[in-house]
């Protein structure tokens, strides 16, 4: 016999809710934490140790393994590690990562986390309905105000919008996207 199977509600378009944050520019990390506390590091394409590292993101997983255990908690926990010697560099002198799930951490993590030097959030740039105005607005303040993730680089990546609708993270980055303002 067939088995019934029911059709899912649409959503609302009008009521398509998104976050905008800052794209930045290094490279992606993940610090993975199992139920038993022990903590693993991994690169966009696998996992990375202190010998076999990414930009040193191993090493730093590493060394604050208890700090990162302790305030994530079990899970997959991706962002991007970014700083001096990686990709754009920003203009710092030290390397950090900044986690990109803004819904679980933004609040908590507006300021840095005791214990756990280099760990933040991305800058969140807008939450509420989808329009496409506020997606042109965010690129347009960070073209004139730099970047929100090291305040005084004036050439950031681009943005990266999550819809809550789709579940899915969508890209718009200057110099692409045939978006006008800062170029890579």
């Amino acid at each position: 016999m067939a088995e019934f199977k029911k059709f899912d509600p649409i959503p609302r378009l009008s009521k398509r809710w998104i976050f905008i944050s800052e794209k930045i520019d290094g490279t992606n990390g993940c610090v993975v934490v199992d139920h038993d506390g022990a903590v693993l590091a991994q690169s966009r394409n696998r996992f990375v140790t202190p010998e076999d590292d990414n930009f040193g993101f191993a090493r730093w997983v590493y060394q604050n393994a208890e700090s990162l255990a302790g305030t994530l908690g079990p899970g997959h926990h991706y962002g991007e590690w970014w700083g001096v010697g990686i990709q754009r560099g920003y203009d710092l002198i030290e390397r950090r990562f900044s986690l990109f799930n803004t819904r679980r951490w933004g609040e908590q993590f507006e300021n840095a986390p005791p214990g756990v030097p280099g760990l933040g959030v991305v800058p969140l740039l807008y939450e509420g309905v989808w329009d496409e105005h506020f997606i042109d607005r965010r690129m347009e303040d960070l073209a004139q105000y730099g970047s929100q993730a090291a305040l005084s680089y004036m050439n950031p990546e681009g943005i990266v919008v999550f819809d809550t609708l789709t579940g899915q993270f969508y890209k718009r980055t200057f110099g692409s996207d045939d978006h006008k303002g800062k170029s890579s």
